[in-house]
């Protein structure tokens, strides 16, 4: 599972974004309408905007999507990290960080669940043999391909909801694990999960 796992976060995160004859690309079609909003928001908040900082999509509104994720590549391009290089730094760190906590929580058979979720569309390559999105038309899309990837925010939510869970599941089983997190580490995960992803902290 580690193998499976590295795998699919070197090949999606080195991939997603990158330059082609001067044309920023990237791998996912479900990427491409994200990875501008990204960079245009990196690029607002390295200007240093006041806080809280204004949208700089639409005019005269305040910023209401969680921006950490932003604002720590926007924090790096400041000392000299390229965005983009930033953007596949930050992912391939914090997918890292995903596998392990992961493993925490459920052993290999919760990195398979997480991996292997996309239903049964996909087994349709043994009957064709052919590279293709099985999963293109269907509703149902697989999380890593839809949400992690795309979703930038959850490169940090999933590892810190999943280190918050597995924290609490051993106090209130009494379980007696040698990470248990402090109690301002507990706070830190928690609070500042709205800023990465909403969604994720509400759950």
């Amino acid at each position: 599972m580690i193998a499976v796992f590295s795998t699919f976060a070197l090949f999606a995160f080195s991939q997603v974004i990158f330059v082609d004859n001067d044309i920023v690309r990237v791998l996912s079609p479900n990427n491409l309408g994200d990875i501008c909003l990204h960079l245009a928001h990196i690029n607002y908040l390295a200007s240093n905007p006041h806080f809280w900082p204004e949208n700089p999509i639409f005019a005269f509104d305040q910023l209401h999507y969680p921006f950490a994720t932003n604002l720590f590549n926007a924090e790096l391009k400041l000392v000299g990290v390229e965005a983009r290089f930033g953007i596949v730094l930050f992912a391939l760190v914090f997918a890292l960080a995903t596998l392990r906590t992961l493993f925490a929580f459920g052993g290999p058979f919760a990195v398979a669940t997480f991996l292997f979720n996309g239903g049964l569309a996909g087994f349709a390559f043994f009957r064709t043999l052919a590279l293709a999105d099985y999963q293109a038309e269907l509703a149902w899309k697989s999380i890593p391909l839809a949400l992690f990837v795309t979703q930038r925010g959850l490169l940090f939510a999933i590892p810190a909801g999943l280190v918050l869970i597995t924290h609490w599941r051993a106090i209130l089983s009494n379980e007696s694990r040698p990470w248990c997190l402090p109690f301002w580490a507990e706070c830190l995960l928690y609070c500042t999960m709205p800023f990465f992803h909403l969604h994720t902290f509400l759950f």
